[in-house]
């Protein structure tokens, strides 16, 4: 554990957290795009977006949720940092980090293992890393909102809008429609940007000072 918060501290002197969300959600629509734009038969709000792994052009998006993924870890974790010098509840940072870090893993782990619908342990698996990472989701925004609603550093607004967006986990969750998950999509990828952005502003502050 000491080895690994050796190697983050390390990481953060060198890219900071922000820059961490800021590369994943660009390497996310970078490759999505480029899977999208050779998979012909796929049409956007009609079929599950995981159908974009599968065929022609699908090593994009499969690599899109792997390296996405993997680059999102440390930005999590410099967020939950972020709270820490605000004297927030400890376990319930922790708890949002650790859930975060899940979610992360397993959407990597869905590009590993893609929708083919062929074959049945591969759809399995699938579905199982799919499940694991909106539940996972579900849980870390609705703990990172309540720290947010308790911290001066960001808006109330900003907390409410974590809320929201655990609501639109539920509903992926509870329905599996394809526009919920298109939702949920453009949802967490517009709070990480903001988020991002918000702690590259907040350094450069203290930075300044």
């Amino acid at each position: 554990m000491d080895l690994f918060k050796y190697i983050i501290d390390k990481l953060f002197e060198v890219i900071p957290g922000g820059v961490h969300g800021l590369l994943s959600i660009a390497v996310a629509i970078l490759l999505s795009v480029l899977a999208l734009f050779l998979n012909h038969h796929y049409i956007p709000f009609k079929g599950m977006v995981s159908e974009l792994g599968v065929g022609r052009g699908g090593i994009f998006f499969n690599s899109a949720l792997i390296f996405s993924g993997i680059i999102a870890i440390p930005f999590f974790i410099s967020l939950g940092r972020t709270l820490n010098c605000e004297g927030a509840n400890e376990k319930l940072r922790k708890s949002a980090i650790t859930f975060s870090i899940i979610s992360c893993i397993s959407m990597s782990l869905i590009g590993c293992f893609p929708a083919i619908q062929e074959d049945g342990i591969m759809l399995y698996i699938h579905g199982i890393f799919t499940s694991i990472c909106w539940f996972s989701g579900l849980i870390f925004i609705t703990l990172f909102s309540i720290l947010f609603l308790k911290s001066s550093r960001f808006t109330k607004l900003y907390a409410y809008l974590g809320f929201l967006i655990a609501g639109i986990f539920a509903l992926v969750l509870c329905t599996w429609w394809v526009i919920f998950e298109y939702m949920i999509i453009i949802a967490i990828s517009i709070w990480v940007i903001v988020s991002a952005l918000y702690m590259l502003y907040n350094d450069n502050l203290e930075f300044l000072s």
